[in-house]
């Protein structure tokens, strides 16, 4: 309902973690962060995975920093 905010907090949520390729726990941290920042515009605990799955799966894929 709310992309912008969701968005926003998703970027806050890289920011703080710019290493998350190299670190597998801040790879997991940063998955949480980013899995909440969604679910708070979205109550649908299934689509939000799906989100967070599809981001990653395409930021993996591509070798964006």
């Amino acid at each position: 309902a709310n992309a912008e905010a969701a968005s926003r907090r998703v970027r806050q949520a890289f920011a703080e973690f710019p290493n998350w390729r190299q670190s597998e726990k801040a790879l997991r941290e940063l998955r949480t962060k980013v899995t909440f920042a969604i679910y708070a515009e979205e109550d649908d605990l299934d689509k939000v995975s799906g989100i967070v799955d599809a981001i990653f799966t395409v930021l993996q894929k591509s070798g964006c920093p």
